[in-house]
């Protein structure tokens, strides 16, 4: 099962949207994706992401500031399976201190 996350909901919209044209299409099985609106900041997750069950995180240009570093890194750790859980962290490299925060 894969979920795609965004916090603004016009934009978990949009990926609603395109899951449902490629369902259409017959590139994914019916109901393989689910797009939710997730905030990193919010300890609460979304009821059908299951916690602590998620194998695998892709997280791509999640991470702007320093202090999102710490939020995407938080949400990922309360999503991830415990001892099997992978992190894949695309980040664009902007400000120093945004580095030194992820390193």
């Amino acid at each position: 099962r894969v979920f795609f996350t965004k916090n603004p909901p016009a934009v978990v919209d949009q990926l609603r949207a395109s899951a449902r044209c490629n369902e259409d299409l017959g590139l994914l099985r019916v109901g393989a994706v689910s797009a939710l609106r997730l905030d990193w900041a919010e300890e609460a997750l979304p009821s059908s992401v299951p916690s602590k069950g998620v194998d695998l995180v892709l997280a791509a240009d999640a991470v702007y500031y320093a202090g999102s570093a710490e939020l995407v890194l938080g949400a990922a750790c309360r999503i991830m399976a415990e001892d099997s859980g992978t992190l894949l962290l695309s980040y664009a490299s902007r400000w120093d201190d945004t580095d030194r925060a992820l390193a």
